[in-house]
C-alpha cells in the first residue's frame, strides 16, 4: 500500500507508541495484539461496527502493551477504507496520551487519598466562588456529618438558611472582614439535619489571582459543640463557686439567716 511522506512520519511515532524501534515491525501485525487483553474484546467489537456501519468512529482510549512488558495508552480515532464498495480495513490517527493518563492516573489517586483523609475526620472542607453574596463550588463528602448530602450543601442559600437567627447577620457581616483581610475565623450556631443547632467553627482564606482579584474562598468547618459545652460548664462552676463564697462570707459577717439573705441580696 503506497504511503505518502508524512505517512512515515506517523508510522515511525506510531512504533515509539508501541515500544518498537522500526516502523516496519508493525507491517503485517493485527492491531490486536498489542491491546491489554481486559480491552481486546471491546477494541475487536468497536472496529467491527465501524466496518458494518462503513463510517468513522468516534475517538476512544486504548492500553497498548509493549515489548518490555509496559504499558502505554493511546487515542485511536479510526476510518474505514472503501474499495470498489467494499470496507477493506481501517486507517485513522493515533495520538500518544500516555503523560495524560498518568496524570489523571495520579489525580484520581490524589482525590481518593484526600476523601479518605476528610472521611476520617471532624474537619469539612469546602471552596466558594469569590462572588457577592459567595457561591459554593464544592464541598467535602464528609459534610454528612451535619446530616446533609454534598448537593444539597452547595445550593447557593443553603449555608445562609441554616445559620442561628441570632448569629446570622454577625455571620453575614463577618464575610465583609474576609475581603478586606483575607482571612476569617468566626463561630456560630447551624442547624443540622434534624433540626437541632451545633457551634461550628469556620476558617476562611481568601485567594486573589495575580492582579489582585478575589477568586475563589477556601474555607473548614470544625465542630466545637463539645468545647463550646465545657466552656459553659466552667463557667457555670465559676458562678456556683462565687455563689458559695458569697455565702460562706455571708455566713461569717450575718450569723442571723434572713439577714444573711439580705446581704447576698445587697450585693
Amino acid at each position: 500500500h503506497a504511503r505518502a511522506e508524512g505517512d512515515a512520519d506517523a508510522n515511525r511515532a506510531l512504533a515509539r507508541i508501541h515500544g518498537i524501534e522500526s516502523p516496519g515491525a508493525l507491517v503485517g501485525r493485527n492491531f490486536l495484539e498489542f491491546i491489554a487483553p481486559a480491552m481486546s474484546g471491546e477494541v475487536a467489537g468497536y472496529f467491527k461496527q465501524i466496518v458494518e456501519r462503513r463510517r468513522a468512529g468516534e475517538a476512544f482510549t486504548v492500553e497498548i502493551v509493549r515489548p518490555d512488558g509496559t504499558s502505554a495508552f493511546a487515542e485511536v480515532k479510526p476510518v474505514p477504507v472503501v474499495e470498489n464498495g467494499k470496507v477493506v480495513g481501517t486507517r485513522g490517527v493515533t495520538r500518544d496520551i500516555t503523560e495524560r493518563q498518568q496524570m489523571e492516573a495520579q489525580l484520581r489517586s490524589s482525590e481518593a487519598r484526600l476523601r479518605r483523609l476528610l472521611s476520617a475526620t471532624a474537619v469539612v472542607m469546602y471552596s466558594l466562588k469569590a462572588s457577592e453574596p459567595p457561591l459554593p463550588l464544592w464541598i467535602s463528602d464528609n459534610v454528612t456529618l451535619f446530616g446533609y448530602a454534598p448537593e444539597e450543601a452547595l445550593y447557593p442559600t443553603w449555608w445562609a438558611e441554616h445559620l442561628h437567627p441570632d448569629d446570622r447577620k454577625t455571620a453575614l457581616s463577618a464575610m465583609q472582614d474576609l475581603f478586606a483581610h483575607g482571612h476569617l475565623v468566626h463561630e456560630y450556631r447551624f442547624r443540622i439535619k434534624g433540626g437541632d443547632y451545633i457551634w461550628v467553627q469556620d476558617e476562611l482564606v481568601l485567594r486573589r489571582d495575580e492582579h489582585g482579584n478575589p477568586v475563589e474562598i477556601l474555607g473548614s468547618w470544625f465542630n466545637i459543640t463539645g468545647r463550646k459545652q465545657a466552656e459553659e460548664q466552667l463557667r457555670a462552676h465559676a458562678r456556683q463557686m462565687a455563689l458559695l463564697n458569697d455565702l460562706t462570707r455571708a455566713a461569717i459577717e450575718t450569723p442571723d439567716f434572713p439577714a444573711m439573705l439580705q446581704t447576698l441580696a445587697d450585693r
